[in-house]
């Protein structure tokens, strides 16, 4: 047995989770006691045979797998696998489990694997323990954690790269060093020594429960630890395996679980993308213990700074002015190759990665660090965010994966501010496109009222006058009567001309408003009709000179349906402001009409035009109406002429709305 199994036999008694190992063949060499009890199969009986054929199937369909299509089987050639599989106890019960395996090296040749498993009921999801995975990574040197093995006396014998990686000591360096020399601080020491000696005496293989310690890096900085060790037997000598997980690690998981938090919060809360942008940049920044957070867009294929967060010094704010410099100007390396391949990057030498544009600005602001996350909708990359520090910890995948994540829903933030400012400013053209269209309606009223009262107005006035002289001439009565009754109709002409050049171009309307036009025409209806009217209510505001015209066009037409078809006696309106907008009610006792009577009539436009009029400048018309139960319009316009919608005329019960 290779010193490695050794090595995993002690380890493996002191877990509970199943751990079990092949070896290059994929030949079962070890169970551990938990693995024993879950599969069925005592050791004694299942080492020697082909593990793959013995329990390994990779769903609960209960189909066995080649040896092929195992996911298991790539660890033999050096791929290390975390996930979900199913195995086959020896009773043939299907058996889900999430497994961690790690293959095992020697001279840099894989000469066989090790798996920790634990089951989980249907449906439930669960982990490998920390420890075995921490165990799997001292034998394959593939853990995230750090592991470490010490002799008798605390001397180190064995350090995975982990290990090297968050204290800061190379292998070599400390083989053979004293553990608590190199690691403890100088006021803890002796206690640390006293506590390893009186673990070492307890008999047999055992593990302690994870405990909170302090240990020291290579330059001096104090690190918060999580710390587990296993008292075991290690190629016949008795020895200690310490497990250490960096605590920083665990409160930058929860950091980052609070950013994701708070970053949806600010997104629903935030009055304006740009505001929400800034405030998730920044809470970003604070989680990552970055001075600079920026946000950029990608249009026409290059990308442009949106977005900038960084803390209060002239340096950072010339980094910015850098950034907004080499924006859309040129192509660098670390946001290229996010965006290109849809993935994060990260240096920590921003010195040395080619090509890095701002790098002067970034050196002026002690910026040595940065990490890239692109921004996607689907499979479409749109953005990206980039966070610049002069000491940024390495990336470890649960930062990658909430980096990631928030990536996608900053994609969709930027997509959704591109088309909310798409849609402004077709808005904006739209009420534009409205304006001049009011306008030039008016421009065109006023220019046919001005031909009519300088052409046809003053052509009936001379008839009239004619007439009256015809009349003077005559002594005939019959020719006398006749002259009379076409200079009544002439007469009649005239004014129902000048009532057509009010309607056209009411003076009050342009020199003082919509309530004042409207009151002077519903006087001139009731003069028309033998109704009267109440006029009731007021707007805080008065209307625009715009939205005066398009609300007196409205009520105009309303008016003008009450004289040909209400047959009213009285008729109230009220005004009032509604919603950000202008609310008008006219409400008349006549006549009524059924629903049916509401539909358009070829060559009239009638009720489809005040929807179509109001509905353009995003208002709303509706209409309620019974035979003998008169008929109320009321419209509503938004201030500054809003959204376009679309009016409705829904029949039902005798009712249009």
């Amino acid at each position: 047995m290779y010193p490695a199994y050794e090595l995993l036999d002690a380890i493996g008694d002191t877990l509970e989770d199943g751990l079990y190992a092949l070896d290059a063949e994929g030949v079962l060499e070890y169970l551990n006691p938990a693995a024993e009890t879950a599969l069925g199969w005592p050791s004694d009986e299942a080492t020697g045979r082909d593990a793959h054929e013995l329990f390994h199937h990779l769903t609960g369909t209960g189909e066995h797998l080649s040896a092929v299509d195992c996911p298991l089987g790539e660890v033999l050639l050096g791929h290390a696998y975390v996930g979900a599989i199913t195995f086959v106890t020896r009773s043939g019960v299907l058996l889900p489990v999430i497994c961690a395996s790690s293959p095992i090296r020697r001279d840099g040749a894989v000469v066989g694997a090790a798996l920790a498993f634990r089951h989980v009921a249907e449906g439930a999801t669960g982990r490998v323990s920390s420890t075995a995975m921490a165990g799997l990574g001292f034998l394959g040197d593939t853990s995230f954690d750090a592991v470490f093995a010490m002799d008798s006396e605390g001397t180190i014998k064995r350090w995975n790269r982990a290990a090297e990686t968050l204290f800061g000591y190379p292998r070599s360096e400390v083989i053979g060093s004293s553990a608590t020399a190199i690691l403890s601080p100088r006021s803890e020491r002796s206690d640390h020594e006293a506590s390893l000696k009186q673990f070492m005496a307890t008999v047999g293989p055992h593990l302690s429960r994870p405990f909170d310690a302090r240990a020291i890096h290579q330059d001096g900085d104090v690190i918060p630890v999580e710390l587990s060790i296993a008292a075991t037997v290690d190629s016949g000598v008795r020895c200690i395996i310490a497990f250490v997980r960096d605590i920083r690690q665990r409160e930058r998981a929860r950091m980052l679980t609070d950013t994701q938090h708070q970053f949806l919060r600010i997104l629903n809360e935030a009055a304006t993308f740009d505001g929400g942008a800034y405030e998730v940049l920044r809470a970003i920044g604070e989680m990552l213990e970055c001075p600079v957070a920026q946000m950029w867009r990608i249009e026409g294929g290059r990308p442009y700074i949106w977005q900038s967060w960084h803390l209060p010094t002239p340096e950072l704010a010339a980094f910015e002015e850098a950034s907004r410099v080499f924006s859309r100007t040129s192509t660098e390396g670390l946001i290229t190759q996010a965006v290109t391949t849809g993935t994060p990057v990260w240096t920590d030498d921003l010195a040395t990665y080619p090509p890095f544009l701002r790098g002067d600005a970034a050196t002026a602001g002690s910026l040595t660090s940065g990490i890239v996350i692109p921004l996607s909708v689907g499979d479409v990359v749109v953005g990206a965010l980039e966070c610049y520090s002069s000491r940024m910890p390495d990336p470890d995948a649960a930062m990658i994966d909430a980096l990631t994540n928030i990536g996608v829903h900053l994609g969709q933030f930027i997509s959704r501010a591109e088309q909310t400012s798409s849609l402004e400013r077709t808005s904006e053209d739209r009420r534009t496109l409205l304006r001049q269209l009011i306008v030039a309606q008016e421009e065109e009223r006023r220019r046919i009222a001005l031909d009519l009262h300088d052409d046809a107005v003053q052509v009936m006035a001379a008839v009239s006058i004619r007439l009256s002289l015809m009349s003077d001439r005559t002594t005939d009565p019959a020719d006398q009567l006749a002259v009379a009754k076409l200079r009544d109709t002439v007469a009649a002409s005239i004014d129902r001309l000048r009532a057509v050049l009010f309607e056209l171009n009411p003076p009050s309307l342009t020199q003082h408003g919509f309530v004042a036009a409207l009151r002077m025409r519903l006087a001139e209806l009731c003069k028309e009709t033998d109704c009267t009217y109440s006029l009731r209510g007021s707007f805080a505001n008065g209307p625009d000179d715009e939205t005066s015209i398009l609300m007196y066009r409205i009520a105009q037409e309303i008016c003008t349906n009450v004289r040909k078809h209400a047959h009213a006696t009285s008729l109230v309106v009220d005004l009032a402001d509604r919603d950000n907008g202008y609310e008008v009610t006219i409400a008349d006792d006549g006549q009524g009409f059924l629903p049916e009577d509401a539909r358009p009539v070829a060559g009239h436009l009638g009720l489809a035009s005040l929807r179509e009029r109001a509905g353009f400048a995003g208002g709303t018309v509706s209409i309620e109406s019974a035979i003998g139960k008169g008929t109320t319009v009321r419209f509503w316009i938004p201030v500054g002429l809003g959204e376009p919608a679309v009016g409705t005329l829904v029949a039902s019960a005798g009712v249009t709305s």
